[in-house]
């Protein structure tokens, strides 16, 4: 509509991963959506943009086309249950001459996360121009101790994502 006021949006021109000091780190603690279409990121070019997203604001989102950020980078509360499991079953029950515990009684430690880390709100294959198609994944920076309402944002992460498409 009309009405609603645009965003300021600004192209910057150069190498990111080279320059990200000078072009990127002045405007990252305003920045609230970084987009990028990574199809021929290597290694290099990953950690930049997870060195730039450390830098945004919580509740600011990060789309990625063909990639995923780093799963070190990304928050996941319930990564690896089944391994996390079995390290705590060995540890609660290595004692010679103890009897076993019983699962229920054990105590499974949380996953480590990145404290500023992004959270996968939306997954989805899209048609686009360079390819058949690729893969878009949408995160959001969701502080680690947030309250109750914001631990999964799946559903409302998408719709605030996609809030400015027109219909």
């Amino acid at each position: 509509p009309e009405e609603v006021p645009k965003p300021e949006v600004q192209l910057l021109k150069g190498d990111f991963v080279a320059e990200a000091q000078t072009l990127l780190d002045p405007l990252l603690p305003q920045v609230t959506v970084l987009l990028a279409v990574a199809t021929f990121f290597g290694d290099k070019e990953m950690q930049a943009l997870v060195g730039a997203a450390r830098k945004m604001v919580d509740c600011s989102f990060v789309v990625t086309f063909s990639q995923p950020l780093p799963e070190n980078f990304v928050v996941d509360k319930d990564r690896h249950p089944k391994q996390r499991m079995a390290a705590a079953v060995r540890k609660a029950n290595s004692k010679p001459g103890v009897a076993p515990k019983k699962t229920e009684d054990i105590h499974v430690e949380n996953p480590e996360n990145d404290p500023d880390g992004f959270t996968l709100v939306h997954q989805e294959t899209m048609a686009v121009p360079w390819s058949e198609s690729a893969t878009c994944y949408i995160y959001k920076k969701i502080p680690l101790d947030a309250p109750a309402s914001e631990e999964n944002p799946a559903e409302e992460g998408a719709e605030e994502a996609g809030a400015g498409e027109a219909e």
